[in-house]
């Protein structure tokens, strides 16, 4: 107990620490007040009761999750509300798991008779995670109220999916060239179908802007190939039947490895806030337009502390580094223009009866 308090120490110091400063013209749109402690028990209940009921408690488990997240971030100083519950996930899992086991039978018997058949369903697989993505963004959004309002989505999930699909491997026969423009066709897809009340997001974010930081990482990969590679094949430094040549070279390869680990974790770091700010600036909802003040590298000490904490608590800080990293990135979404508030009213949308059973059969993680 003594690291859950000492965690909660280290937490209430760095509370003040907030990655978005005052921005001259802005007002500030999300806060979030979660406590790692908090969260921390929340997660160790959840453990102890999905591991008593065979895995079952596992639904109620994230629903507990959601609320708790849901209720600590607050939009224009409201708290978010999440109506869902655990029976509604657990029954649409019920009912998804059948169609999974029949659908991955089918293709295990097709392949032990046909193993080329299995270039054929890879199509129809992603057609389903993508189907599966949808639905529980739809599930989500039903579910997510603030100041009353629901939110939805206005499209199909499987219309959708026959277009994220082809767009996937077109990017896929580029050999991954195209995958910024795949990631903005399919953002721009899913944001302009979801309404929050009567009033549509607007999201226009071109593939122009992942492009930067898609070649740097691109580049960085090609960069230490080559050069392990070349150190490698280098025949005055590598000799396999000399084990004194190879312990000379493996402080070079560790230095290598090192060296690659920590651009790869600056790159994703820059990867990921160019993608934040790229999701921000570009989405309108009505009159307001938004930002975000994430910067690359206070995002990536954050970063680089949170590992820090996960490893020198054994993982039990994972709580905390939830926390910290929902916190940094939520509270740097700032917003201009009016809210237009008063002429926010609830949507006329169906919503759906049953939760996110088909991502859960095909062991699709969304986060949250």
């Amino acid at each position: 107990m003594n690291t859950v308090n000492g965690m909660a120490e280290i937490e209430e110091q760095a509370l003040g620490t907030n990655p978005s400063q005052a921005v001259a013209g802005v007002t500030p749109l999300i806060n979030f007040t979660g406590k790692g402690k908090e969260l921390f028990w929340l997660y160790l209940k959840n453990m102890c009761f999905t591991v008593l009921t065979l895995g079952i408690y596992h639904f109620w488990g994230k629903v507990n999750i959601r609320k708790y997240l849901w209720e600590n971030t607050l939009v224009m100083g409201e708290p978010l509300e999440y109506t869902g519950t655990g029976k509604e996930l657990f029954i649409s899992f019920l009912i998804a798991l059948p169609c999974f086991l029949a659908f991955a039978f089918t293709i295990t018997y097709l392949q032990m008779k046909q193993p080329l058949i299995i270039l054929g369903i890879f199509p129809f697989a992603f057609y389903l995670i993508e189907v599966a993505v949808y639905s529980a963004l739809r599930y989500r959004l039903t579910r997510t109220r603030w100041r009353g309002i629901r939110g939805n989505m206005k499209g199909s999930a499987f219309a959708y999916a026959l277009r994220a699909t082809g767009y996937l491997f077109l990017a896929l026969f580029s050999g991954g060239i195209l995958f910024p423009w795949y990631m903005s066709k399919t953002t721009k897809l899913r944001l302009n179908d979801a309404v929050i009340g009567n009033r549509a997001v607007q999201f226009a974010g071109p593939a122009s802007t992942l492009y930067k930081p898609f070649f740097l990482y691109l580049g960085m990969v090609a960069v230490m190939v080559i050069a392990f590679v070349s150190i490698m094949g280098s025949t005055t430094l590598f000799n396999p039947a000399d084990p004194a040549a190879i312990m000379a070279l493996l402080p070079l390869l560790t230095a290598a490895y090192i060296a690659f680990i920590f651009s790869f974790i600056v790159l994703i770091a820059f990867f990921q806030v160019t993608v934040f700010r790229w999701f921000a600036d570009y989405t309108n909802f009505g009159k307001m337009r938004f930002q975000s003040t994430l910067k690359t590298f206070p995002y990536m000490g954050m970063i680089f502390k949170n590992m820090l904490i996960i490893v020198f608590t054994l993982g039990i800080g994972f709580a905390w580094t939830h926390v910290r990293h929902l916190r940094f990135v939520l509270n740097s979404f700032h917003f201009t223009g009016d809210p237009q508030l008063s002429e926010l009213l609830q949507d006329t949308l169906q919503a759906p009866k049953h939760g996110e059973g088909m991502l859960e059969a095909l062991d699709v993680d969304l986060a949250l």
